[in-house]
């Protein structure tokens, strides 16, 4: 499926031990993201990028910072990183919705990998307006969630990281991990300044964020979430595809990808089907 969000790994930054970077690094470095989409989706999405910046994106993302910074699955490092978070065997959830089988399966292999490496977490399957209340609130450990934020720009990809200030209650989707780093957030802002035609500025911003983003990870993103679009050849063709590399256009309809990024894009590259015309 073509990728349409970031699934990742949502920690309360404000409670300990997920307040500790060494020990998100551990669980970054425990999962074998590889494992969980065959398990869970038999291969029908894919790997996130280490910064969780979407394909469509891929122009902003830094290689080099990715390469210097960026994790992969580890169980030594996953241990070593476990070691100097000061982790005492602490107890832990992950939250998953009702009737997100997908998340619930994937749920169940992470917590498996985590335990090979000595985190103890265990599912917590819940209603899904329990699960949503519970980020805004910030009674969670850990979540699987998915990224909000699309635009031409990586800009809102990472206002939804770093937004502050913080409240009690985070109505807002953004920074429910409640992670404060007053300098990233300075980025964001001088980034939602910026022309987004002035590339010159805006690629070493995004290119201090991810590498903010991948040492302190107040996220680990996982995997792609799949637009899971379906269409009919049968009057038009040229959708699409995931196994064309040139294609960078989501076919979307939702909220953000409809005029702000790409499904204008994809749908001008329709062309009548040959037995139509």
């Amino acid at each position: 499926m073509l990728p349409a969000g970031t699934a990742w790994i949502e920690m309360n930054t404000a409670e300990g031990p997920m307040s500790n970077t060494d020990f998100r690094r551990a669980v970054a470095y425990a999962i074998d993201t590889s494992k969980v989409i065959s398990t869970a989706y038999d291969g029908t999405v894919k790997a996130a990028n280490p910064t969780g910046l979407l394909p469509y994106l891929s122009s902003y993302i830094s290689s080099s910072t990715v390469k210097k910074y960026g994790f992969y699955y580890s169980q030594s490092l996953a241990k070593k990183f476990l070691e100097q978070s000061g982790y005492r065997g602490q107890h832990l959830t992950l939250e998953v919705p009702i009737g997100g089988t997908d998340w619930i399966s994937a749920a169940g292999t992470i917590c498996q990998q985590l335990a090979e490496v000595g985190i103890h977490v265990s599912e917590k399957v819940v209603s899904p307006e329990t699960r949503d209340a519970d980020i805004v609130d910030g009674n969670y450990d850990l979540v699987i969630f998915n990224a909000d934020g699309v635009g031409p720009t990586p800009w809102a990809y990472f206002d939804n990281v770093y937004q502050l200030p913080l409240s009690p209650k985070q109505f807002s989707r953004a920074d429910t991990e409640r992670f404060v780093d007053p300098a990233a957030w300075a980025l964001v802002q001088h980034a939602a300044a910026t022309p987004i035609t002035d590339t010159a500025v805006l690629r070493p911003i995004y290119a201090e964020l991810e590498a903010d983003f991948l040492q302190d990870l107040p996220e680990v993103p996982l995997w792609y979430s799949g637009a899971w679009f379906q269409a009919s050849t049968t009057y038009w063709e040229d959708y699409p595809s995931n196994t064309l590399p040139r294609d960078q256009f989501t076919p979307m309809m939702g909220p953000g990808w409809l005029g702000s990024t790409t499904t204008v894009y994809a749908l001008a590259q329709l062309r009548p089907a040959k037995k139509a015309r």
